[in-house]
């Protein structure tokens, strides 16, 4: 006896924009550990999250809102063992694999806004949606 397919509703995700600190128009001196070499902010620049799970079913959530012009980083982990194809359609991104326990990561220079389709082993599986209004004030 066959068993019907279920289907469940489209997840999505939204990581907010990091907040700073008001400018008040001065310049605080450095503190003694972001003045020395590898200090404070040294090791990388600042991204948004993108995270999302690979299975034979596609991903999960189906769609990550981020805010626009912010640098990404799109993490693709295997939710079922198996090794996936990841595949972004945006400027800068490049095809890589997810394995079992090592997350497929894509990095990216800020997006414009829009939605940037993700592919799973050749499928159309999700979307990357950049917003000028995600997380914002």
């Amino acid at each position: 006896t066959a068993t019907p397919a279920t289907s469940t509703p489209a997840e999505t995700t939204t990581t907010p924009a990091s907040t700073t600190e008001e400018d008040t128009g001065g310049t605080a001196a450095p503190s003694e550990e972001q003045a020395q070499e590898g200090g404070a902010g040294d090791e990388e620049a600042v991204r948004t999250p993108a995270k999302y799970q690979a299975t034979d079913g596609g991903l999960s959530p189906r769609t990550v809102t981020i805010p626009a012009f912010l640098a990404v980083e799109i993490r693709i982990t295997s939710g079922d063992g198996k090794p996936h194809l990841a595949q972004v359609k945006a400027p800068g991104a490049r095809d890589t694999v997810a394995l079992p326990g090592q997350p497929a990561i894509i990095q990216l220079k800020g997006l414009k806004a829009g939605d940037y389709p993700i592919a799973i082993d050749g499928k159309g599986a999700g979307t990357l949606r950049v917003s000028k209004d995600a997380g914002g004030p």
